[in-house]
């Protein structure tokens, strides 16, 4: 569907006839994105933690709504209600991460369209389609590129000595210490809801 207008953008889950309000504002779904990639958020608080982030007072629908419906319905928004892409060959690389990029994204944002993040409202929609379309000319795409480039494809050695070292350089360093951080203010907000 096209959507050129703010009023169609998505605010709600439809699970089994029922309409269910979610935050659609773009920080929330990174800090979503951040808690399903990290590795150390116990399983046991993911998916609650995940619920009541982005659905106000989701506790007052989890006796009527099926849990694993309204988790798919979750995630179809956060993919912008997108069909997975099949892979020829998948790249594991991954070649960013919101909680460690933050600074390029923001300066990204500022560079190509003159959206300081830190002072706009935006639909995650809205933010999924301006990150999509950042251009090579922004540091943030050159570093996405540096990480996933496939060294076996350089030919030139000098060309692929050079990327080698700037994946070194740009590599997600201290990801653990950041993670556990995040982890800890994470679960601290959960709990104090």
């Amino acid at each position: 569907m096209l959507i050129l207008d703010k009023r169609d953008l998505q605010k709600t889950i439809r699970i089994e006839n029922q309409e269910i309000e979610i935050r659609t504002d773009f920080r929330t779904w990174i800090q979503f994105s951040c808690i399903v990639s990290d590795k150390y958020v116990d399983e046991n608080y993911k998916i609650p933690m995940l619920f009541d982030l982005v659905i106000p007072n989701y506790e007052l629908y989890m006796e009527n709504v099926d849990s694993l419906e309204l988790l798919k319905g979750i995630l179809d928004f956060y993919k912008c209600n997108k069909p997975d892409k099949p892979e020829k060959k998948p790249n594991k690389k991954v070649g960013f991460l919101f909680d460690y990029d933050m600074d390029l994204i923001f300066a990204a944002f500022m560079q190509q369209y003159g959206i300081n993040l830190l002072r706009t409202n935006m639909h995650w929609w809205e933010f999924k389609a301006l990150l999509n379309g950042l251009n090579d000319d922004t540091k943030f795409v050159q570093v996405v590129g540096y990480r996933t480039a496939d060294l076996s494809k350089i030919k030139d050695k000098k060309e692929r000595a050079r990327m080698k070292e700037l994946q070194d350089y740009y590599a997600f360093k201290n990801r653990e210490t950041h993670s556990k951080e995040l982890r800890k203010k994470s679960k601290q907000n959960y709990l104090n809801r």
